[in-house]
């Protein structure tokens, strides 16, 4: 860390005012003048401040751990989507989804029934395995 002055901000800034611009230095002065006015009325670098070179901003930000997502659970209509999707390789996606959608809007309760059987099945599966995760991850716990 580092310390800062008040005239070392002012002088900085007027310095980039300088190189930047052509600027006469009447004007120069009348900027830093005011610049000087409005950071102590503000109480802005009255005192000397503390400064942490590569702080607030600019440098990389850390990045969160990936979390392993929990499998969603999955509807009678995703299980039809998979299965059907094969069919219609050939056609762009969104064609593709147009016709899978219509074929399920066709489709009558008792041609849905198997679709949300397996989808039962697949949800009890995963609901069984995320029971079982909890006691898993404390019996590795344990053994460490």
């Amino acid at each position: 860390m580092s310390t800062v002055e008040l005239s070392t901000i002012i002088d900085a800034a007027s310095a980039k005012l300088t190189t930047s611009y052509e600027l006469e230095e009447e004007f120069i002065a009348s900027v830093k003048k005011a610049l000087q006015q409005v950071l102590k009325k503000y109480y802005i670098y009255d005192s000397p401040q503390q400064v942490v070179v590569g702080a607030a901003g600019g440098g990389k930000k850390d990045k969160k751990e990936k979390t392993e997502k929990k499998p969603r659970k999955k509807s009678a209509y995703n299980v039809f989507v998979q299965e059907k999707m094969p069919e219609f390789k050939e056609v762009p996606h969104k064609e593709r989804m147009g016709k899978i959608g219509a074929l399920w809007k066709a489709l009558d309760d008792a041609g849905k029934k198997p679709f949300q059987d397996k989808a039962n099945a697949l949800n009890a599966e995963l609901e069984a395995v995320a029971a079982a995760a909890p006691t898993q991850a404390a019996a590795a716990e344990e053994t460490e």
